[in-house]
């Protein structure tokens, strides 16, 4: 008997609620693509801490394929603490998410988890994504993942749908090697960051957090008293037949045996 494997993009339905975080000083933000998918206004909260002022955030560059997108408000971000890691982390290392899961049932507070990579490849082996066991939720979409170092290893994507099969610890990021290539060809700098890796994760968290920004996409005229009301619903992949699973962003999927 086969089942369906299906991701859950990690945002809510009726409008896009997601994270990003600072990659460059002069108000540049990197999230996901499915948080900003077709939106005509994209707000930004948590600069600096300040959850009550908003920005309006234009998008830069996109790219489907991968999962991600750049966005740039008009405002500066200050000096970013990390770094970002291009090379591969090994099976075993411990890694930690920050991100804004389910805000309206969670609240405003930046929300902390960790756990281990668990595979160097994603689903169907891609290699463009970790495996990993750090909790992430919807609301999580486009949030870094830091190695123990405090340096991004990657952006957090996607979970399974535990409606359609029962599993513990596993979630998937885009490595963060390929918003590095997006940021080298767009031709402004990385994060260089003092580096983090003296420092405890709880230090780290600390220096880390103000950088850390809830998104929220839409393509209606949104009032700020109505950002932390969205649904907290997860939206699964497009499974419109036996053996053919996939994600309308990036078309993949897969059905198992």
């Amino acid at each position: 008997v086969g089942y369906f494997l299906l991701f859950i993009p990690l945002f809510a339905l009726l409008q896009s609620s997601g994270t990003g975080f600072a990659i460059n000083s002069d108000g540049y933000i990197a999230t996901n693509h499915h948080v900003i998918d077709g939106a005509n206004n994209i707000i930004v909260t948590g600069i600096d801490g300040d959850m009550e002022t908003t920005y309006h955030a234009k998008v830069i560059v996109e790219d489907k394929r991968n999962d991600l997108a750049i966005l740039k408000i008009e405002k500066r971000l200050g000096e970013i603490p990390y770094k970002m890691n291009k090379s591969t982390l090994g099976k075993g290392n411990g890694v930690y998410a920050l991100g804004y899961p389910l805000p309206s049932m969670l609240g405003r507070d930046i929300n902390f988890t960790d756990g281990k990579i668990s595979k160097t490849s994603g689903f169907d082996n891609d290699p463009t994504y970790y495996q990993h066991s750090a909790p992430i939720q919807p609301g999580n979409s486009g949030g870094p993942l830091f190695n123990e170092d405090g340096n991004i290893i990657g952006i957090n994507t996607s979970g399974i749908d535990q409606d359609y099969v029962t599993t513990e610890g596993i979630f998937f990021s885009v490595k963060a090697r390929y918003l590095i290539n997006l940021i080298e060809e767009e031709g402004f700098s990385l994060p260089s960051g003092r580096g983090l890796d003296n420092y405890k994760i709880p230090q780290q968290v600390e220096r880390i957090e103000k950088f850390i920004y809830s998104i929220i996409a839409s393509n209606d005229n949104m009032n700020t008293n109505d950002i932390y009301k969205e649904s907290p619903i997860f939206p699964s992949w497009d499974c419109s037949g036996i053996g053919n699973c996939y994600d309308p962003g990036t078309g993949k999927g897969q059905y198992l045996t």
